[in-house]
């Protein structure tokens, strides 16, 4: 069954069936990914939104199984990725996937790539981060006026 759910959640993204992924997702899924905006997903409003997100930009995404193993609750799959997006840039490299399960959904999944995002895809990454930061009203930052007791 592990095996059947790794194999249907590699052709759901691979055609890019956003509610096909979202119905092999625990509801308290957590997705590690260093290709999203967000790096960590935690529960399916947030994998949906990454899903959108990278949906968005991706035209085409050719997915090569090159290694399959299951242990237990455990899988690992070794992938070589093309992504072809829609603005006409292609990315190849390889990625590991680390998928857990539970209560036969998928509980976790962490990504494991070749390469430091840095560049453009790196510059990018943090853009967007920000922007969804913005979004979501900037929660984690506090600003406090200025006193005359800080002034220098």
């Amino acid at each position: 069954m592990e095996k059947d759910l790794a194999l249907r959640f590699i052709e759901s993204y691979r055609n890019q069936d956003r509610d096909g992924i979202l119905d092999l997702l625990a509801e308290d899924v957590v997705v590690s990914d260093p290709h999203f905006p967000v790096t960590t997903m935690i529960g399916k409003r947030d994998v949906k939104r990454g899903l959108n997100w990278s949906f968005s930009a991706i035209k085409r995404s050719d997915l090569e199984i090159v290694n399959l193993s299951v242990n237990g609750s455990r899988a690992h799959v070794e992938i070589d990725t093309t992504h072809i997006l829609k603005v006409g840039l292609q990315y190849h490299y390889l990625q590991l996937l680390k998928i857990e399960f539970a209560n036969e959904k998928i509980s976790s999944i962490t990504t494991f790539v070749t390469y430091s995002p840095g560049g453009l895809r790196g510059f990018l990454r943090r853009g967007f981060a920000l922007a969804w930061q913005v979004s979501d009203g900037l929660k984690n930052i506090s600003i406090k006026p200025m006193t005359l007791s800080d002034a220098p």
